[in-house]
């Protein structure tokens, strides 16, 4: 069937708008759609989330140059919690396995939050199955990614620019690091000296559930069916470059992963339009 992507440009331009009217100061409620009002969204621009915009502003941009600055991106996304990342705190001369463990089994100890609640992160399982999890964390999760530093640091080797897929392969090799959480690292990464340059920002992207959940809705196709990477790369790409036109001008350019977020988003969206579920988080878009 013929791509609607009408429904992607409202919900990217209305969710915006929200975050525009926040930032201004403007009382709420930011908006008249009641499902925005309703339920948590992420923002169109991952970089304007909340956890994103605590990683870039204490971590990644003051320690820019920092040698470490490439495995504290990868705890801070296995963590993801800004209050446990302020205790641990950011591995200035060195990753130590032991001190990140031990922050965070103090934080456990003393019944505070540890880790995100924004997303699932795995579990001990296999050989390592009954590991506390920060244990599990410190020492094999990222731990492993340390002991494996020079492979990390050949990829730049000489100049060299590595592509943004090719450091998600490399990281796809260790346990806990699946498409989703290597493209959260990647993405974070392209903000620094790391990525920056790669030559495919926005050509590539790893599409998840609810970007293919989104891209079958427009397409209107059922929206549990498959779809390759590739063929979603295809439709993607497609969105991207319409969306050159298609929204108004107070939206930024957007890149290839606003249009894989995006797509998720609008899934979740139209889920709750079309009386097929609901987010699990609630929203106070409303005044009390």
């Amino acid at each position: 069937m013929a791509l609607n992507a009408q429904p992607f440009w409202d919900w990217i331009t209305e969710r915006h708008r929200i975050y525009l009217k926040k930032a201004a100061g403007e009382r709420a409620p930011w908006t008249k759609d009641e499902i925005l009002q309703s339920y948590s969204f992420c923002n169109v621009f991952r970089e304007l989330d909340k956890v994103t915009v605590w990683v870039r502003e204490k971590w990644r941009d003051p320690y820019a140059d920092n040698p470490q600055l490439w495995i504290a991106m990868c705890l801070a996304r296995q963590v993801n919690w800004p209050d446990t990342l302020e205790e641990v705190g950011f591995p200035v001369h060195t990753y130590d396995a032991k001190a990140v463990r031990a922050a965070l089994e103090a934080r456990k100890a003393r019944g505070e939050k540890v880790y995100t609640g924004a997303y699932m992160i795995s579990a001990p399982s296999g050989e390592f199955a009954g590991m506390a999890k920060p244990e599990y964390t410190a020492h094999i999760v990222v731990g492993a990614l340390w002991d494996a530093r020079r492979e990390f640091e050949a990829m730049f080797a000489n100049g060299r620019q590595p592509t943004m897929q090719e450091v998600h392969t490399w990281l796809r090799q260790f346990r806990g690091w699946g498409d989703f959480m290597a493209y959260e690292v990647v993405t974070d990464l392209r903000h620094t000296r790391y990525l920056r340059n790669a030559p495919d920002i926005n050509t590539w992207a790893v599409a998840g559930p609810g970007a293919i959940r989104g891209l079958h809705r427009l397409h209107g196709r059922p929206y549990k069916r498959s779809l390759t990477q590739t063929q979603a790369l295809v439709e993607m790409r497609e969105l991207l470059e319409m969306s050159r036109t298609c929204l108004p001008d107070f939206i930024p350019p957007l890149e290839l992963r606003e249009i894989e977020h995006s797509l998720c988003e609008t899934d979740k969206y139209l889920r709750v339009a079309n009386g097929e579920g609901r987010p699990r988080a609630k929203y106070e878009g409303v005044p009390a």
